[in-house]
């Protein structure tokens, strides 16, 4: 390891040299952790060259099978102003990981019959939170909020950086801003990621189970999960044990975020709690024989429901605090996090049986990137991808030309009506066209769906929306078909 091997080995001193996978073991002894499996152990090695070659302050994993984790651990420097090294009870920020255990929670409070996914919220909570324009005709509800579709635009720099260090109380932080929270699209049409909406989700089960929300999570999910560890805020334990998180130096410290939301982002976990989740996940809802959620509850976790994609039979996208991709050849599901000094990620393949956690504890996106890729092949590996056939739907001819982004995260799409992509005719029926030239052929797998060559399933939907408009929905987002300015103003 690159901490332990600073300590005991100097360069040019003439001693052996050690192996990667020696050096692991070092780590491993003076952490007190547990030495990994062969099976895991060239994996670490490159884990640990990724760590060295960005000089990444430190890394926890968590791999895990249906059966058990395969291998759980966290390695390097948690404090480079005193060079602490990690060891099994290092706690993490997880980021938007969080926004799963928020869904699992609001799941249960549905399962317990205190609300339903496709009750408006205003049902659980004051009218005022939301502007919603189309209140009378179609309500915000909470798989809506859960699944990005309600049509609020992300936190204002306000709200996203506030941080106190007496945090706020779940109900007062909802309220403080409430006037930011204007619709900006049409409730159950286009996916806009936002970290407002776990807030309101949780505030709703707050609102219906009479318990808030982090001791309602805790007690329902957390500890049955043994997870009871984890934590919401920066209590005395989790001071004493949580990772140093720095900037993209690896060097600058960054201090520790009170969200102004904590059901958004703000858990801090040991990759030994992630390891429980994944069980979890991997077993539809069961660990240890106990039985925490129904199958079709884990299933609808799983898929997303509510956006016009969705609704037109595209299932890759992000549904109820997870969301889906393609590596590798298989379809993974997770979801990323980012906690301002840490960078984290969780993903697990039902083909396969095996998911994992990575987090690292500086704001650099390139090795957890690298990371991600090398456990993703090592999940993925044995497995043979699932053949698609070809597909032969006609493509309209209205639909060819250009597209502009249905949404915007924080800013009015109709100020930036440059387009972002073409599609344009292909022999295999379209090609996408992106503004630096770029293009990918895709292969129809339906009515309306199409498929990357190299994908094993949909990935794209061309559809009409609401007002008859094509729209493309491709990586989660959905363009609108742009319209010259002559049309705009019809």
């Amino acid at each position: 390891m690159r901490v332990a091997c600073a300590r005991s080995c100097k360069a040019g001193t003439g001693g052996p040299k050690l192996s990667s996978r020696w050096l692991i073991l070092l780590a491993l002894v003076l952490s007190g952790q547990p030495a990994q499996s062969d099976e895991t152990s060239a994996l670490l090695a490159q884990l640990q060259s990724i760590q060295n070659a960005h000089d990444t302050p430190a890394f926890a994993i968590a791999i895990v099978d249906k059966t058990g984790p395969l291998h759980v651990g966290s390695y390097g420097e948690i404090d480079r102003s005193s060079g602490r090294l990690a060891d099994s009870n290092t706690r993490f920020r997880i980021g938007s990981i969080t926004k799963t255990i928020t869904a699992l929670t609001t799941l249960i409070a549905v399962e317990q019959g205190a609300l339903a996914l496709d009750s408006p919220f205003i049902k659980r909570a004051d009218a005022t939170l939301i502007d919603n324009p189309w209140r009378g005709q179609t309500p915000v509800t909470i798989e809506q909020l859960l699944e990005h579709t309600a049509g609020l635009k992300g936190l204002t720099h306000e709200e996203m950086y506030h941080s106190d260090s007496s945090p706020l109380a779940l109900s007062e932080a909802i309220h403080r801003f409430a006037k930011n929270r204007r619709l900006a699209w049409y409730p159950g049409e286009h996916y806009s990621y936002t970290n407002a909406g776990s807030g309101l989700v949780a505030y709703a089960v707050q609102q219906a189970t009479g318990m808030e929300f982090e001791a309602y999570a805790h007690n329902h999910l957390l500890k049955p999960l043994a997870m009871d560890t984890a934590t919401w805020r920066l209590n005395e334990a989790t001071r004493a044990d949580l990772a140093v998180g720095y900037d993209d130096d690896g060097r600058t410290e960054i201090p520790y975020w009170h969200m102004l939301f904590r059901p958004f982002g703000a858990l801090n976990a040991r990759p030994h709690d992630m390891s429980r989740l994944l069980l979890l996940l991997l077993n539809d809802g069961v660990i240890e024989d106990r039985r925490i959620l129904p199958a079709a509850a884990m299933q609808r976790l799983r898929t997303p429901k509510t956006s016009l994609a969705a609704r037109a039979g595209l299932e890759l996208g992000y549904a109820l605090g997870l969301y889906s991709w393609f590596s590798h050849g298989l379809k993974f599901y997770g979801h990323g996090g980012d906690g301002d000094g840490y960078l984290s990620h969780l993903g697990f393949s039902l083909e396969t049986g095996r998911g994992y956690f990575l987090v690292i504890n500086a704001f650099t996106p390139a090795p957890l990137r690298a990371m991600r890729d090398a456990v993703e092949s090592f999940v993925a590996a044995g497995s043979e991808a699932p053949t698609m056939p070809f597909g032969s739907a006609q493509v309209d001819a209205g639909a060819l030309g250009k597209y502009v982004p249905a949404t915007s995260r924080f800013g009015d799409v109709a100020a930036r009506p440059t387009p972002a992509l073409k599609l344009l005719k292909d022999e295999s029926g379209l090609l996408l066209e992106t503004t630096d030239g770029r293009r990918q052929r895709l292969i129809s797998a339906g009515a309306t769906l199409w498929r990357r060559r190299d994908e094993p399933g949909p990935s794209a939907a061309l559809i009409r929306d609401r007002e008859g408009r094509w729209t493309f929905y491709t990586d989660r987002i959905g363009y609108r078909q742009w319209l010259a300015p002559a049309e705009q103003s019809k």
